[in-house]
């Protein structure tokens, strides 16, 4: 009897020596499985979307990010047309959120400011047209910075001159987590850019970043207004393409199309199967495929109109904003912005709207165009216009685009050229799985005639700026005769 008994003891502190060495193993390995999850704002969660399709640098899992705290949140029914050969197909409305859930600014102006030998504190920083894209598991931010004394002083007399004269723009960069806590130092781009005073309007230094993947490989686009033609007539906006990893630039040109006596900026870059292309115009759409190792470009064969259309300011109203971005194959979404120019009662100023874009790769080809976007009116009064002399409306200014689930965008932007921010649209899945599936449903292989979009785009701020007349009313008076 005293046998067995010492037996089955034997046997308990077995059975617990085994249990617990196994508890351990659990431990550890879960020790090295979730550091890569925890957050520094929230407890460990199961996270709740997979991503489908992994753009390179992202993680495979997000963690909570859908629960950011949202500010000035604003529903609303967006409308929106799609298109075919013949013009608008359908129009259709579905409802979605937008509300604002980081603010890059005053954090970057101040940063910025302290990188400055500025020693009579003559500037004025603006952080604004910020880019973002992931980037080794993480958030890069790049973002223009606007040194906005010298324009100030051509637009107001009265306002005191500056000692020394900059550059009047320059490119910052940081890196953040997935929930927009900083991870980096922020730091000046070192792209070197020729200093022009033109007569008019002085815009010299790299412009308006956006950041786009390619064949795992990170690039950053921009204009820089420059004399880049003999005889030197004019300065002009050209595009630029800086590889991410050699530090290098190359100018970006068009063959058998050339860039002479128009400003080309706003192109919005995307990949197809390892190679960049632009979307140059939306109205006529005209795509062009290019080169990353030379930086040369032709449109694609895709294109009914390529030579013939050169861009009016006055009638092509919608114009790129963020990178697109792959939804569902072969559909890219961006978030565009369309510039209305207006007559009376006060002349030359720009009316800004912003346009979530559904394009197909195959063929090439516009399939949906929202109306404005809206956003809370306490968000677009929360900051004054900076260009009062050539604004006379809020301003939204989209340049990035993250996709953080089927359902949920986030969109980097500027307000009234004054502040960065990241504003969150909900509501996505419902709207872009109708227009997806009845464009599958419906067989579409063409797109609109040109100025079908522009039109549209027009008629939409017409209507929500009911007491302001355009300029360019002729061009499309002159399109309705025909």
């Amino acid at each position: 009897m005293l046998t067995v008994i010492l037996r089955m003891k034997v046997l308990r502190r077995l059975l617990l020596t085994t249990a617990v060495c196994i508890f351990i193993s659990i431990m550890v390995s879960l020790d090295r499985f979730l550091p890569r999850y925890r957050s520094k704002r929230s407890v460990v969660q199961e996270p709740r979307f997979r991503i489908q399709h992994q753009s390179v640098g992202k993680p495979k899992f997000l963690d909570d990010i859908l629960n950011l705290e949202e500010n000035w949140t604003w529903k609303h029914e967006l409308g929106g047309a799609m298109f075919d050969e013949d013009g608008v197909m359908l129009s259709l409305k579905s409802p979605i959120a937008t509300s604002v859930v980081h603010a890059f600014s005053p954090t970057t102006d101040h940063a910025i400011r302290s990188m400055f030998a500025d020693d009579f504190r003559e500037n004025t920083y603006r952080a604004i047209t910020p880019s973002i894209a992931w980037h080794n598991g993480s958030i890069l931010l790049v973002q223009r910075v606007w040194l906005s004394q010298y324009e100030y002083g051509l637009y107001r007399p009265t306002q005191q001159p500056i000692a020394n004269e900059w550059l009047a723009n320059f490119l910052y960069t940081q890196t953040f987590d997935a929930q927009y806590t900083p991870i980096s130092k922020g730091y000046i781009l070192g792209i070197p850019a020729p200093l022009n005073d033109a007569e008019e309007y002085k815009s010299d230094g790299p412009i308006d970043p956006r950041l786009v993947w390619v064949n795992k490989k990170l690039y950053l686009t921009f204009h820089i207004h420059m004399f880049t033609v003999y005889p030197f007539k004019a300065q002009r906006g050209r595009m630029y393409l800086w590889d991410w990893e050699k530090r290098s630039i190359k100018k970006l040109t068009i063959e058998r199309f050339p860039l002479v006596e128009q400003t080309d900026i706003n192109w919005s870059p995307f990949e197809i199967n390892n190679t960049l292309y632009f979307i140059y115009t939306f109205d006529p759409f005209r795509v062009v495929r290019c080169d990353v190792s030379s930086a040369r470009c032709q449109f694609t064969s895709h294109n009914m109109y390529t030579y013939d259309a050169i861009f009016h300011y006055y009638r092509d109203h919608l114009r790129g904003g963020t990178p697109f971005v792959l939804y569902r194959w072969p559909y890219y979404i961006s978030i565009a912005h369309s510039v209305l120019v207006t007559e009376l009662p006060m002349t030359k100023y720009g009316i800004y709207t912003t346009h979530l874009v559904i394009i197909s790769v195959t063929p090439f080809r516009i399939v949906y165009v929202s109306e404005a976007m809206e956003y809370h009116p306490d968000f677009l009064q929360s900051l004054p216009i900076v260009r009062e002399y050539a604004q006379v409306k809020p301003v939204v200014f989209p340049a990035g685009l993250l996709v953080r689930s089927d359902d949920v965008i986030d969109i980097s932007a500027h307000l009234n050229d004054n502040c960065a921010y990241v504003i969150r649209m909900r509501g996505v899945k419902a709207l872009l799985n109708k227009v997806i599936n009845l464009d599958v449903k419906l067989l579409i292989k063409r797109g609109p005639p040109p100025l079908v979009v522009n039109q549209f785009v027009r008629n939409v701020v017409k209507r929500i700026y009911t007491d302001i007349q355009f300029m360019g009313e002729e061009d499309f008076a002159n399109k309705s005769s025909e």
